[in-house]
Order: structure tokens, then sequence, then C-alpha cells
């Protein structure tokens, strides 16, 4: 059975959805904006796509700046990348500051360059490993008339994304990159059109073939006619979301330590956000964060469900929402 529409928005829908089989009132309020308000006794919770009006507008700002929210991060004591924000009022162009922005990766790296706000990863250039590479990068026009620019050191380990409500964890996701794993016999190519096609059967994003695969393939040593062994993993993006074809692992919250949990709460306080997810690097989630290298690497204000598509309706879609209602709402869960 596929998910009931409400709206245009996909997602406002899946939240609907949770109210309606939680038993909760709502009122779409506007379908092509699309707004709707789900209430339970006197409480209310207003929603626009993944917008949410636990949210206060300046918290939404400042979790919007990655400088800002990071050295909120940096100031209560969480785990952050290390970090310096540079700019010029005409650019990335001048030699001085390129000298100093190479100065500061010097002993830093693999580095991370990205804008100072953006959603979707959008301009974001992960693991450059060495000068030579981030000169390479610092060449892109497109970088070069940015005002303001942030680097990074780059954290090794696996992605996650943290839900967090009023200040508590409700679900936790593996972001995994766009990747194709090898049967020993066909290349790159012929494995990244094979999992599209499979991809299209479920409306998912598709892995792309641009300019940007290349230079990650080669730092590897491979291009896209190399055959992998069967079982190696072959990454092809440097983000790691379903937009940028990459996959998405659901994660036992039980199984995760309460220091963990509570980690992403504080940070979800410390940004002063109602509802957040936290985006969480860590070589092994099941650790600890005080016991490994690990880092808190932004906070969303707004974030999406992973939807795998507009016509997919499984209790994995609607969990994470049914959990933020039971939560803001403080039901049982036995309770409508």
């Amino acid at each position: 059975m596929s998910l009931r529409r409400f709206t245009r928005s996909i997602y406002t829908d899946i939240y609907l959805n949770a109210a309606d089989r939680l038993g909760l009132r709502y009122q779409v309020l506007s379908r092509r904006f699309p707004l709707c308000r789900i209430e339970h006794g006197e409480k209310a919770l207003y929603l626009r796509n993944a917008h949410m009006s636990c949210n206060d507008i300046t918290a939404v700002h400042a979790a919007g700046n990655k400088p800002i929210s990071l050295g909120l991060f940096q100031k209560a004591g969480l785990p952050i990348p290390e970090f310096r924000l540079f700019r010029s009022a005409k650019g990335f162009r001048d030699e001085t500051l390129i000298a100093a922005i190479l100065e500061f990766a010097r002993a830093r790296y693999p580095v991370v360059v990205k804008p100072i706000s953006g959603l979707g990863g959008g301009g974001v250039v992960a693991d450059i490993r060495d000068e030579q590479e981030l000169r390479f990068v610092l060449k892109d026009e497109r970088l070069r008339r940015r005002r303001q620019l942030l680097v990074e050191q780059h954290i090794r380990g696996a992605h996650f994304r943290v839900m967090v409500i009023n200040g508590k964890a409700i679900d936790v996701v593996e972001r995994v990159p766009a990747n194709v794993v090898g049967d020993g016999r066909h290349s790159i190519r012929q494995l990244i059109e094979t999992k599209n096609k499979q991809r299209r059967r479920f409306a998912l994003p598709r892995i792309k073939v641009d300019d940007k695969l290349d230079p990650l393939l080669k730092k590897d040593g491979h291009t896209l006619d190399y055959s992998p062994f069967r079982g190696e993993k072959i990454v092809l993006s440097d983000l790691c979301n379903l937009k940028a074809g990459g996959d998405v692992i659901d994660v036992a919250m039980e199984q995760i330590p309460n220091t963990n949990l509570e980690l992403f709460g504080r940070a979800a306080r410390v940004a002063r956000l109602g509802f957040a997810g936290v985006d969480f690097i860590t070589p092994d989630i099941m650790r600890p964060y005080d016991k490994v290298s690990c880092a808190i690497n932004e906070i969303n204000s707004q974030p999406a469900p992973d939807v795998p598509s507009p016509d997919f309706e499984t209790e994995q879609v609607l969990r994470m929402p049914t959990r933020l209602l039971q939560e803001y709402f403080n039901l049982t869960v036995d309770q409508p």
C-alpha cells in the first residue's frame, strides 16, 4: 500500500500519514505550500516539508551557518573537526590567501573544503589528501567566486544522521556514499549501469558519472574501466546522501551507548533546536564517543526523512516520523 497523499510534498505527507496512524488531529492548511497542523490536546505542531514550528527562527539561521554552529559546539566542549574560516571580499584569487589556506591544511591532511551554508553537500570537496589536490580544488572558478570558505580536517569513519526531538535522540541511520561492489568480471562503469537500473525500480536518484568521478577514482588508482575483484567496494562520491546516489542503513538504537545518545541530545540543545538532525562521523557508533576519534560534522534544523520513493510505504519510512510525534506530544507507544 502506498502513502496517502495530502500535499505536493512527500515529506509533509509522511508526517501526516504518521499522525493519521497515531490517531492525531491534523489539518492541511495549504496543499501547494505545503503546510499542515498536527494537534493533540492543547498542543500543536506546524510543519512544512521538514520545517518545524518547534524551531526558533534565529536558531535555524545559526544552525545553517557552519562556522557559527561549529563554534557553539567547540565552546560547549563537543567533539568537532578542527576548522578555520577564510574570508575574502574579492573571492579566492589572492595568492596570499591561498598560501594561508595551504599553511592551515599542511599539518591536517586530509582536509575538507566547503561553503559556510547549504544543504545536500553542495559545493563540498572532501578527502583532499595533499597540497597538489588542494591547489587543484582552489582553482575551481565557482569556489574562487565565494567570499567565505570553511576548511576543516577530514574525519575518517562512517557517517550517521541522528534525529533529535526535544533533546532526545529518536532515530539513527548510517549514510553510505554511492558505491558499487565488484564481481570480478564487470567494470566500474558496467556495475554503475546495473545498480542504476536497480535504483530506478524504486525511484531512487541515480549514481552520476560526471567530471567529479574520474579524479575520485584516480585517488585509488582506478578508472571507470577497472574491474574490481569480487567483494571489492568502490566508493563513487564524497557525499553521503540519497540524492548523491548513496544508500541508507538502519541502526539499532538500543545498541548505541547512552553516552552517545546524550551527546546528540546535547548538540541539539546547544544549538537551541527543538528538532534537529545531527551529522556524526565515527569509526564505530557502538563505542562511546570519548573512546574513539570522532566528530559532530554539522547540525541540520530541517532534516528531511530519507525516503526511497514517493509510493513506497514501509515501517521503515514511517518509523522516524511516528517516533517524533510520539515524543513531541508525549504519547506512549499504545496511546493515540
